[in-house]
């Protein structure tokens, strides 16, 4: 078991999830694919005063929430992640920007970030196993597991995660998301004639990651700051 050192302030988010001893009703209420790492991963916390901590971590994409593991296997989440400077899982590294973990994809002048999102989605089934989706979906605002509770669900919801990836730039030390190509062209004063043409011979999609890096990639080949 690792030991977390006391430059961790940390609340207890979930309970006892690799206890053997629940029953598989309590099992089954927790869903975990909703974190970015298969498994709580070895990886680094960078404070901005220069310390350092090991710990095992994951990214909860649904809470938006970097965790790692603490005494029994606890999950517990990371408290004023302000202080943090960036936090580095195997090859990755994330950054806490605009009050959202950010992955850091390129690190150009103007860099590019990403971060996933996953909604929750409770749908009712019906009479004859009918689902009805439209009046039973939930988002992180009106669920909130993070004081120790169980999400049970009833015997007559399923619940799935939508993800939504969501992609962020830097330009003169302001940060923005930009999920569109009028949010792309607010980055930068001039210049916009340019990028507007480049986007339509790209044809940029901003659901895909290896389109939107390509269009940032081109960006920082041009030099343009402005």
């Amino acid at each position: 078991m690792i030991k977390i050192t006391l430059q961790f302030q940390i609340i207890i988010c979930l309970l006892f999830i690799c206890n053997p001893s629940f029953s598989q009703q309590e099992k089954d209420s927790i869903v975990l694919t909703h974190h970015l790492f298969p498994k709580f991963t070895d990886g680094v916390v960078h404070f901005k005063n220069g310390q350092l901590a090991n710990a095992k971590l994951n990214y909860d994409t649904y809470l938006d929430q970097m965790q790692f593991l603490g005494t029994d296997e606890l999950i517990m989440t990371l408290k004023e992640p302000e202080k943090l400077f960036k936090v580095s899982v195997e090859n990755r590294e994330f950054y806490y920007i605009n009050n959202n973990f950010l992955e850091l994809i390129s690190n150009d002048p103007i860099p590019l970030y990403t971060r996933i999102h996953h909604e929750r989605l409770a749908v009712k089934i019906g009479a004859y196993g009918n689902a009805h989706p439209a009046s039973s979906i939930e988002s992180l605002a009106t669920f909130d597991s993070g004081d120790g509770r169980f999400s049970k669900l009833a015997k007559d919801e399923n619940v799935t995660f939508s993800p939504t990836l969501i992609f962020y730039i830097t330009n003169k030390g302001i940060t923005r998301s930009i999920a569109s190509p009028n949010d792309l062209l607010k980055c930068f004063s001039s210049d916009k004639e340019l990028i507007k043409k480049e986007l339509k011979q790209q044809n940029t999609k901003f659901n895909s990651l290896e389109s939107v890096q390509k269009i940032v990639d081109w960006i920082n080949s041009k030099n343009i700051r402005d």
